[in-house]
C-alpha cells in the first residue's frame, strides 16, 4: 500500500539499526577475553537492546494490523 510506505522504510531502518546493536554487543562480548569490561558494556547495553526490540516488534505489528485495514477499505 503506497499510504503505508513510509511507515515500511521507517521499519526496516529500525530493523537495520537493531541489527547493529546486537552486532555491537556482540563484538563487545567476544572481546571480553582481552579485557573484562567489555562484559559490563555488554550488560550495560541489555536494556536498550530491549526496547528497542519492543519498538520494533510493536511497530511490525501496528504495520501488519494498519495493512489489513488499508485493504478492507
Amino acid at each position: 500500500n503506497e499510504e503505508l510506505a513510509p511507515a515500511l522504510d521507517s521499519l526496516a531502518k529500525a530493523a537495520v539499526d537493531l541489527e547493529a546493536i546486537v552486532g555491537t554487543m556482540i563484538t563487545d562480548l567476544t572481546a571480553t577475553g582481552e579485557d573484562v569490561k567489555n562484559i559490563y558494556k555488554v550488560g550495560l547495553n541489555t536494556t536498550r537492546l530491549l526496547m528497542a526490540s519492543g519498538d520494533v516488534v510493536v511497530g511490525y505489528l501496528l504495520l501488519k494490523g494498519a495493512t489489513v485495514a488499508a485493504e478492507k477499505l
